[in-house]
């Protein structure tokens, strides 16, 4: 997939571009590859003209119906877009990707990595030790996202119970 990938090039300037509406999720870091590739000045950087990567290469993305203009508050959010046929590509974490697709079938096609490492559970100074944890309330992004997931885990192996409220 590489190699089909490397033997793609630009196209001319004034092509028709293919609209794509891309989900992806509010604020979240690992979303940079997308902010560059929409940027004409990296274009402009790399001899492309005033023109963003995905322009370059035939794509103009737009948000979807629905989604907030700063993106979605996780990827449930994300996969919700799917299976209401509002997205076509997205960026979001393996398990509300993976959750969507087995228990409602929400058909998707895992295509890249965009990270290996990333996400993590961050609490205030003063907790040290899981045990400091107990009776605090603990934020995720949201029951589908991988923090929630890592919560659970983290729970399950210390033996707490995690309450949604």
């Amino acid at each position: 997939m590489l190699s089909q990938a490397d033997a793609k090039t630009p196209v001319a300037p004034g092509s028709a571009l293919t609209t794509v509406r891309l989900g992806y999720l509010n604020g979240d870091l690992h979303q940079f590859a997308r902010v560059v590739a929409e940027s004409a000045q990296v274009g402009s950087l790399l001899g492309l003209g005033e023109r963003s990567l995905f322009n370059a290469y035939g794509v103009q993305t737009t948000n979807p119906s629905g989604m907030p203009g700063s993106g979605y508050a996780n990827g449930g959010a994300v996969m919700t877009g799917f299976a209401a046929g509002d997205v076509d590509i997205g960026y979001l974490g393996a398990p509300p990707a993976i959750l969507n697709n087995a228990n409602l079938n929400v058909g998707i096609t895992i295509l890249a990595l965009a990270n290996s490492e990333g996400s993590a559970l961050v609490v205030k100074n003063s907790v040290a030790t899981v045990d400091d944890l107990s009776g605090l309330k603990i934020a995720t992004p949201g029951i589908s996202s991988i923090q929630y997931l890592l919560l659970l885990e983290i729970a399950k192996k210390y033996g707490y119970q995690v309450s949604k409220s």
